[in-house]
């Protein structure tokens, strides 16, 4: 038994002189691909919400923690017109009563769990919000949430405070 033992040869894996071969171009095609995966996710959620709307500022604001089964509805301001655009899932409306057969959509998709988020523009009067609240109820959705900033964004606010 002992002699058995003496006749073993230490295996030293680390040694010097042991080279391990690894793939390397398999290796930075995965990179590339995971690259590509999340530069285009990025955009994609940066495509979802209207870069023209301002939101106005709620010191206390919640945050919501569950942002599945949502539908974003962006009430962009127009001044000279004193009107909104409205947008919604890449659609442009003119009108509340349009968003009606995409909400109700939406609701079938979603019955308990579905609502809708608001994001209107701290400049549209409460009077085209309260238009979309009724599209909204019309829809038979319980939930609509507002968006809404927990502090200034610097970047917003004109140079020279105005």
């Amino acid at each position: 038994m002992s002699g058995e033992k003496q006749n073993r040869k230490k295996i030293n894996f680390f040694a010097e002189d042991t080279e391990l071969d690894m793939p390397m171009s398999q290796m930075i095609d995965c990179v590339f691909l995971l690259l590509i995966f999340f530069m285009s996710v990025s955009t994609i959620d940066d495509a979802r919400y209207s870069k023209k709307v301002e939101l106005p500022v709620a010191e206390n604001a919640a945050v919501e923690e569950d942002e599945s089964n949502r539908a974003v509805i962006d009430l962009e301001w127009s001044e000279s017109g004193y009107s909104t655009v409205i947008r919604m899932s890449g659609q442009v409306f003119f009108a509340p009563g349009e968003l009606v057969p995409l909400l109700e959509k939406f609701g079938r998709e979603h019955p308990a769990e579905g609502r809708v988020v608001i994001r209107a523009d701290r400049n549209v009067p409460y009077e085209f919000t309260q238009e979309i609240m009724s599209a909204v109820a019309d829809s038979n959705i319980p939930s609509v949430l507002f968006s809404t900033l927990e502090t200034e964004i610097a970047a917003a606010v004109p140079a020279g405070g105005g």
